[in-house]
């Protein structure tokens, strides 16, 4: 869709991250299992990955609400792959809605029942952040 080529990277502490942030966010919930999908982007980038999801330039993105239909989109469909391989090993569940979030100093907590997973994709000077909290 974005013909983008990224690749996993070493996740870093959310606490070291400087730059002014999107956070989009996903949650889904089944009878077995329930959790929340963060993608931390920063705001150059976000602008990057809108443009390439719409096919245009990057100077023709205009505004935040361009951005954050994008990111939404961006979270939609990595939380749905997600979705897709928890139906496939018996655990279905249902997608919320996305939920964005800008700021420089942005963390998402779980709470004392579920567990963080952090992962990272980056294309080399971009990095792309996941958090995935699981409670079951």
């Amino acid at each position: 869709m974005m013909q983008l080529e990224v690749q996993p990277q070493e996740p870093v502490p959310l606490s070291l991250l400087s730059e002014s942030r999107v956070v989009s966010s996903v949650s889904f919930t089944g009878e077995k299992i329930n959790g929340v999908v963060c993608l931390h982007i920063s705001e150059s980038y976000a602008v990057e990955l809108t443009a390439a999801l719409l096919g245009m330039p990057c100077p023709e993105v205009s505004g935040h609400e361009m951005v954050n239909d994008a990111m939404g989109e961006l979270a939609n469909v990595v939380t749905g792959n997600i979705k897709s391989k928890f139906s496939d090993e018996g655990y279905p569940c249902l997608l919320s809605i996305p939920s964005i979030f800008r700021g420089n100093k942005i963390e998402v907590e779980s709470t004392r029942h579920s567990h963080l997973h952090h992962f990272a994709y980056g294309d080399g000077s971009n990095t792309v952040l996941v958090e995935l909290f699981l409670k079951s």
